[in-house]
């Protein structure tokens, strides 16, 4: 899947669902449904803090049956319509680059691809019966960066620009 122009052209009938936990989106892609393919993990404290020592968070993948059910209330109740996931980094299932004259190139770094939760999304729904299922390439800055809607997320501690910008307003005394 390209960018916001290619969603709009999909049409109304598909879900775009983003997989990414609340915790780490600076920001949300608008008409969004948030599904997380993982969880910070509620168990093992010794796994818990191996993983804040690296200055990263323990996380469990929610079970496949519970992904598929969210994602599947998420479209109305169908695994009909057309799902489009986005994660962070979106990952790709190409194993080659194109070169500036044009031509593919058997990029080694490339040989399977490049792992993502959006891939990863998509397999369980794909096993799990969904009949058109896809992931947004370049994931969701790929998205930002070409133009598609997105909100400031409060999910992590922050407000939107507009809202710091009034506040400031204030302190200074403007209206």
């Amino acid at each position: 899947v390209g960018g916001p122009g290619w969603l709009r052209g999909v049409g109304g009938g598909a879900v775009l669902v983003d997989c990414r936990v609340a915790a780490e989106c600076d920001y949300v892609l608008d008409g969004a449904a948030s599904v997380p393919l993982f969880v910070p993990s509620e168990g093992g404290l010794l796994r818990r803090a191996a993983a804040a020592a690296l200055g990263m968070t323990a996380m469990d993948r929610v079970p496949a049956d519970e992904f598929a059910a969210a994602v599947e209330a998420a479209c109305g109740g169908s695994r009909r319509r057309t799902v489009i996931l986005a994660c962070a980094r979106g990952g790709t299932l190409r194993t080659t680059v194109k070169t500036r004259q044009g031509r593919d190139f058997a990029d080694p770094d490339l040989a399977f691809g490049i792992e993502s939760r959006s891939l990863k999304a998509a397999l369980v729904l794909l096993e799990a019966g969904f009949k058109d299922v896809r992931h947004l390439e370049g994931g969701t800055g790929a998205w930002k960066a070409a133009g598609g809607d997105c909100s400031w997320s409060y999910e992590r501690g922050r407000q939107p620009l507009g809202v710091l910008a009034a506040l400031k307003g204030k302190q200074r005394g403007d209206a």
